[in-house]
């Protein structure tokens, strides 16, 4: 659609893509890809790279490994307006992660001596949940999405206990629709 300057409305680009800002913090650069599969309706892959080096209250700490991630996101748009700001939306989401961690651990041994130990292991994680937000959109084309979410995540280590437990969402993403 074009609108009486010869310019796209925003209804009509049909792809998006952005940067979670949050994620980038503890190493975990996401691109994610969105795609207008209705008018209201929209699926997003967002792969994702971990590269983290830092230190923990024994030693060095080193986390390599990549992720990925599917939403399936429904957008309440209000049709009567020519461009709409403002978007709610609610999505389901399901994600992958592998990570190979390697850090330092205390252990006492029997004449109460600390020894700081090397430690390896891998992550497989898993999990699905829903993530409810708002998209702001600024001069047509870029957005600002904020949002909250809460699911379920499996985390399967070698060498270390298993964990389950909630999965807790919260983000920041600047993106360019297209």
């Amino acid at each position: 659609m074009y609108g009486f300057s010869g310019e796209r409305d925003t209804l009509s680009f049909k792809n998006k893509l952005d940067v979670n800002i949050f994620p980038l913090i503890y190493g975990h650069f996401q691109v994610g890809y969105e795609r207008m599969i209705s008018n209201q309706v929209a699926m997003k892959f967002i792969p994702g790279k971990i590269e983290y080096f830092g230190d923990n209250e024994h030693g060095e700490y080193f986390s390599r490994g990549y992720s990925l991630e599917m939403q399936l996101k429904k957008y309440f748009i209000n049709q009567e307006s020519h461009m709409p700001k403002l978007n709610v939306f609610l999505s389901i989401y399901a994600f992958y992660r592998h990570e190979y961690i390697k850090d330092q651990y205390l252990k006492i041994d029997e004449d109460f001596n600390d020894i700081y130990l090397d430690r390896e292991r891998r992550l497989n994680a898993f999990g699905a949940g829903l993530i409810t937000g708002l998209r702001f959109i600024q001069h047509k084309r870029f957005t600002t999405d904020l949002y909250i979410g809460i699911g379920y995540r499996n985390d399967n280590y070698t060498n270390w206990p298993d964990s389950a437990g909630p999965d807790l969402r919260g983000g920041i993403s600047f993106g360019i629709l297209f």
